[in-house]
């Protein structure tokens, strides 16, 4: 794992490296005694049923030993709130906030419809 992306309350987030494709992801681990294991390979499982352009794609699940993790698509720009933050107001302006808000109802509807919820 290179660099820690970020964390919560349950675990961290890092950027890695699947040798195996030389592809870029991200990695979630499960912060011993934050969450039950099955609670986290629930969370795993409902990631896998999910396939919208979107939504962040799990990639695969390490539950061998601990620490579990799971890994996920990198996103090079992190997360929405981070890059909207982050942007140059000039690039991003309202025809592109519109774009935006047309794929995130995409993604919510595509989530409604499988009857899932985002957090």
């Amino acid at each position: 794992m290179k660099h820690k992306l970020g964390g919560g309350q349950y675990g961290e987030v890092y950027e890695g490296v699947w040798k195996k494709y030389s592809l870029t992801v991200a990695v979630k681990t499960l912060k011993e005694d934050t969450m039950e294991v099955e609670e986290f390979l629930k969370e795993a499982s409902v990631m896998k049923e999910v396939k919208h352009p979107n939504l962040v794609q799990l990639l695969g699940v390490c539950t061998r030993e601990p620490p579990f993790y799971i890994i996920t698509e990198f996103m090079t720009y992190g997360n929405l709130l981070d890059f909207l933050r982050d942007c140059n107001r000039q690039e991003v302006n309202a025809v592109v906030l519109l774009y935006m808000a047309t794929q995130i109802s995409s993604a919510m509807e595509y989530l409604e419809r499988k009857n899932f919820i985002h957090r």
